[in-house]
């Protein structure tokens, strides 16, 4: 499982050299987020980094700063709006693609509606290769390093692989392990009574999955990740925030109430096996040579 401290969704911001654990907040118009979250946006009017210490303003967790981004609000004057599309090519990967779009409408001289989308698909370059040796993968049976002779560990021990019948686990080689796919909408309610007066309701919606890893293992110049078990490493994050904001004009100023919910489900798999047995392999020839 992946969290805010590990694994691909430890995002970690630095202000002035100042990073680490709840050292810095991120804003989302007045909603706060967790670090670990990273906003895809297309319709941002501005982004403000306030250094730190900010803790009279935004709390505790922003000894480093803080990071606001201030999103367009619906406008009841204009009809607006445009539709984007790109696609690329990626060496040892295939086509990358996505489309993007924004559309701004009156519903009324007092009230408008403003939505933004967007579907990204980034092609993977690295190539899984399974263990063909294992006889034993999804049969039930622990796996034991007896295909690489006698390989043991530290302690003198077996490596001992353990599958469980694992119904994610296959010993097809795949290409493009990495593709990632990202999507997600933004949508906005502007209701504005009086020229003092500003009530905007947002539902932001995002959601990224990937099939495996984009890191290669032992050499940066190879392009194949070696697989033990056939376990797929995907991981996916997907969030909605939902927000109310009013803002109403007073003769001493600018008086601001705002509040959200974020409803949040990530989930990251990893096979720590394959990693430590094609380092412990690589260690075996380096010292069969020295030998």
């Amino acid at each position: 499982q992946g969290g805010d401290a590990g694994g691909r969704f430890s995002n970690e911001i630095s202000i002035r050299g100042i990073s680490g654990a709840k050292t810095t907040a991120v804003y989302l118009n007045d909603a706060p987020l967790p670090e670990s979250v990273s906003p895809n946006l297309i319709d941002v009017s501005r982004i403000e980094i306030l250094k730190g210490p900010q803790g009279t303003l935004y709390g505790s967790a922003t000894m480093g700063g803080a990071v606001k981004i201030i999103t367009n609000k619906p406008n009841v004057s204009q009809t607006s709006g445009f539709i984007g599309v790109e696609t690329s090519s990626v060496q040892e990967g295939d086509a990358n693609y996505g489309v993007t779009g924004l559309v701004n409408i009156p519903l009324s001289d007092k009230l408008a509606f403003r939505g933004s989308g967007y579907y990204n698909y980034q092609s993977g370059i690295y190539d899984r290769v399974s263990n063909k040796s294992i006889e034993w993968l999804n049969e039930g049976s622990p796996l034991t390093e007896d295909f690489w002779e006698d390989t043991e560990d530290w302690n003198g021990n077996p490596f001992n692989i353990v599958t469980d019948d694992c119904t994610d686990c296959s010993r097809e080689d795949k290409e493009n392990v990495d593709d990632k796919t990202d999507f997600g909408y933004n949508a906005n309610l502007g209701f504005y009574p009086n020229e003092d007066l500003s009530i905007v309701a947002t539902v932001i919606y995002q959601k990224l999955k990937g099939d495996g890893y984009d890191f290669a293992e032992g050499d940066v110049n190879s392009f194949i990740q070696h697989s033990n078990t056939g376990l797929d490493e995907t991981f996916y994050d997907e969030w909605t925030n939902y927000s109310l904001g009013i803002e109403y004009q007073t003769n001493s100023g600018l008086l601001t109430l705002s509040s959200n919910y974020l409803d949040r489900r990530f989930t990251e798999s990893e096979d720590t096996s394959d990693i430590n047995a094609y380092w412990w392999i690589e260690y075996e020839k380096d010292f069969s040579i020295n030998d």
